[in-house]
């Protein structure tokens, strides 16, 4: 994080695709949203997109195979993608936008002065995967990765880190696999984490007698983001 913490920001992505490995498949599917720690999501037409790529043809093999007819036919994926005129390049515009604002600097600031006074995590659930096929696409190393942290935010890490605490968060598990399922998704169960954590009951052991006694003590953990925002 930077110094001035609470001015970081979350950017939230989400990649639908015909297969898990960027060298067999293809990418169908870019959505990008930006919240700030809290998970609140900041207003702008530039803070948040959606688009489905131009596939001109869709490749079926055996490592496609089940995404192209079964995941992304059904959710009508597929069709969109024949039908659309969004280009890999229209997608990198739409980020220099998203970063240009989130970040307050235009793009020929961002290449000659970035400073790291905000911080921009990118997160979701399993980053690495959607990066990976940016990554392939050839729009993270120029258009991202400069003004983002190495550091990933993972949604899968925050799920197993709650239910090894015990601490159970309604979840919608199952999309339909579209980008703005997903990430409304991760977005609203990463507020309910924060909230379940500042209200947090703890089973304690009274070691006063020699049987020990449970009692159950409420810990109340402070969000200084949450206060910055209500003053």
């Amino acid at each position: 994080m930077s110094e001035n913490w609470h001015a970081d920001r979350l950017l939230w992505i989400d990649v639908e695709t015909t297969s898990l490995d960027p060298k067999e498949g293809q990418l169908l599917e870019v959505g990008a949203r930006v919240t700030d720690m809290c998970g609140r999501t900041l207003t702008g037409d530039d803070m948040h997109f959606s688009r489905v790529l131009r596939n001109p043809w869709i490749r079926v093999n055996q490592n496609t195979k089940y995404a192209t007819l079964y995941m992304h036919q059904k959710n009508m994926l597929i069709e969109q993608s024949l039908a659309s005129d969004t280009s890999t390049t229209d997608i990198e515009d739409l980020f220099d936008k998203l970063i240009e604002t989130t970040l307050g600097l235009n793009k020929e600031q961002l290449d000659n002065d970035y400073t790291d006074e905000i911080t921009l995590h990118v997160a979701g659930t399993n980053p690495q995967f959607d990066i990976a096929w940016l990554e392939r696409c050839g729009i993270w190393a120029e258009h991202i990765a400069p003004y983002v942290s190495h550091r990933r935010f993972d949604m899968a890490t925050l799920r197993q880190f709650m239910q090894s605490l015990g601490i159970t968060t309604p979840s919608q598990q199952r999309t339909d696999h579209r980008a703005d399922t997903c990430l409304e998704r991760d977005i609203n169960e990463y507020r309910k984490m924060r909230e379940n954590l500042r209200f947090r009951l703890i089973p304690t052991v009274n070691n006063a007698g020699d049987d020990g006694v449970t009692e159950v003590k409420t810990l109340y953990i402070a969000d200084p983001l949450a206060q910055e925002h209500d003053e």
